[in-house]
């Protein structure tokens, strides 16, 4: 599947949740969900080869595969992040999808709260 192929399925996946939220919102909601959690398999699958190459270069070095470790465990939460937000957005559920986006945006600094450590005792060794 390209990315014509994936606009499409979202384009007619939207249409198709608008022209049914008028007779059956819980419809409506299902082919939200069902179409973004499709799509986001769809991310998956065209990243796991990026990711593989992006690890294989990472080996290289202990400080560069920590640091991609985090931006990659970050990345997969902005991912999901943002999925749930959106979904809650879709249901009409505003306030918990400033919840989940603010949850996300903690779950990122708490994972890169190690690798700022790393960096701060290499700044302190190069300044004393």
């Amino acid at each position: 599947m390209n990315i014509f192929s994936v606009a499409m399925f979202g384009l007619v996946a939207a249409i198709l949740a608008l022209t049914l939220k008028k007779y059956s919102p819980e419809t409506s909601l299902a082919i939200t969900i069902g179409a973004g959690v499709l799509i986001f398999g769809y991310i998956l699958l065209t990243l796991l080869p990026v990711i593989r190459q992006v690890l294989a270069v990472a080996q290289l070095s202990e400080q560069v595969s920590q640091g991609i470790q985090v931006l990659l465990k970050a990345l997969g939460i902005c991912y999901i992040t943002q999925l749930a937000a959106d979904t809650c957005k879709d249901a009409g559920q505003q306030a918990i999808a400033t919840k989940v986006e603010l949850a996300g945006k903690v779950a990122v600094l708490a994972i890169a709260m190690p690798m700022l450590g790393t960096i701060a005792g290499l700044m302190d060794d190069l300044i004393f």
